[in-house]
């Protein structure tokens, strides 16, 4: 029998309750369970929170709500909307299918590939100049191009 990570927390808080010091608990579970016993860390942990009164064993789910943006109906949306036109940006497509922006980069970057182009001028390329113009730096000038970037589409 496989034994997960809540059958060892299990075995962990046992050891626990029963009196035992966190290097006995390991030696006897090194001693059952061999390579497959949690590894001393583990153990001092699991003591640590113990001590500090948990007494659940289940893993504590994390902050935050669940990622459901990212579905694969919301992923053909997107890619029929850059389809359609290529040169849409990330705040049209959010007007169309309402979910967040987070989302939609994670969309466009993560599931369907593409990054952003950005123009000549980009904002990493260029110089404020006297009287608050903006000029091109020069060394780029020159060698600054749009890059193409395959898709998944």
């Amino acid at each position: 029998m496989e034994l997960t990570r809540e059958h060892f927390r299990t075995i962990i808080y046992n050891n626990f309750r029963r009196g035992l010091s966190q290097d006995k608990c390991l030696s006897e579970l090194v001693s059952i369970y061999d390579v497959e016993a949690p590894s001393q860390t583990t153990i001092y942990r699991w003591y640590a929170e113990f001590r500090r009164g948990r007494v659940s064993l289940s893993t504590v789910s994390s902050a935050g709500r669940p990622r459901t943006a990212v579905t694969p109906e919301n992923i053909a949306a997107v890619r029929t909307i850059i389809l359609d036109d290529r040169h849409v940006t990330c705040e049209q497509i959010r007007a169309v299918i309402s979910i967040e922006m987070t989302a939609i980069q994670s969309i466009l970057h993560n599931e369907l590939c593409k990054k952003a182009s950005f123009p000549l001028g980009s904002p990493q390329f260029v110089r404020r100049a006297k009287g608050g113009s903006y000029r091109l730096v020069p060394e780029y000038s020159g060698t600054l191009q749009r890059r193409e970037v395959k898709c998944r589409l």
